[in-house]
């Protein structure tokens, strides 16, 4: 990655700004809206609650004005008490540009290395979670609204991150796109050897097996390279993984090439994986 220090908002773009705007006249809402780069503004999360959409128009605000985040660490995530949340890794910009790492086995020189404080032990920042209001609101279950707001935050962002600023953007010229709705897994449970994986920042490489922008903390699932053909591992699913009692839902997106299923980092450090050992796969 390249860039100088603040990274926000890109060069040429507007300001990162998010605000919370009535909206509907039938079913009143307020939109939590963000500043697109070259003007305009696109509608991100969905509330009833006047008060509970200003405060994550707020917590979003808080986080654009830190001049080093990388906003490419905006994900979603499951806590510990069931409920899912969008929230940021506090991964940030090196000031002195000389932080490099070779986690993931990323080659040295550009555009390999890697200028960035990453995976430092820090609190997460949350941005907004989903209540049973907004489960009735969507008439969606929580796993995928916390998808949808998460990646809907990114699409918007100005600022840079691994695919909006990369050298030579191969696929997306600067642009998040929105995800496509997975299907529901419908095969029994199977229980098999898993691994972690991770750190989609080692650039170019940031795509999943079905090109989407790959988010080291989202909850994503890799399949077996050796069973990729089968409808079981058929990308693009959502399924449900536990591990010894704790399970969250992912979504099924990529292929590891190997024998078993790769959990992404996020995926992992919820559940409790050590990265070895088995995990069940379930219909969600």
């Amino acid at each position: 990655m390249t860039g100088t220090y603040p990274r926000q908002p890109r060069s040429g773009c507007l300001p990162n700004l998010a605000s919370a705007v009535k909206a509907g006249t039938t079913h009143p809402h307020l939109n939590v809206q963000l500043q697109l780069c070259g003007g305009g503004t696109f509608p991100t999360i969905q509330m009833v609650s006047g008060q509970r959409a200003r405060a994550v128009a707020a917590n979003l605000n808080t986080l654009f004005g830190k001049d080093g985040a990388d906003l490419d660490f905006i994900h979603m995530t499951r806590y510990h008490d069931g409920t899912y949340a969008v929230v940021w890794a506090p991964v940030s910009w090196s000031q002195s540009g000389s932080t490099t790492t070779d986690i993931g086995h990323c080659p040295a020189g550009d555009p390999y290395t890697t200028n960035e404080n990453l995976y430092r032990p820090s609190p997460l920042f949350e941005i907004a979670t989903v209540s049973a209001e907004d489960v009735r609101w969507y008439g969606k279950p929580a796993w995928k609204i916390a998808f949808l707001w998460t990646n809907n935050i990114r699409y918007a962002v100005n600022g840079w991150n691994s695919t909006q600023d990369v050298m030579n953007p191969p696929l997306f010229s600067g642009v998040i796109r929105l995800l496509a709705e997975p299907t529901m897994w419908q095969h029994s449970s199977v229980t098999l050897q898993a691994t972690r994986y991770g750190y989609g920042e080692c650039q170019p490489n940031f795509t999943t097996a079905n090109n989407d922008i790959f988010h080291t903390m989202d909850l994503v699932v890799a399949v077996p390279g050796n069973a990729a053909g089968q409808a079981r591992w058929k990308r693009n699913q959502w399924v449900q993984v536990t591990f010894q009692g704790r399970s969250a839902h992912a979504r099924l997106t990529d292929v590891c090439g190997c024998n078993n299923v790769d959990l992404s980092r996020g995926l992992a450090t919820y559940l409790g994986f050590p990265g070895s050992g088995k995990v069940t796969v379930s219909n969600p």
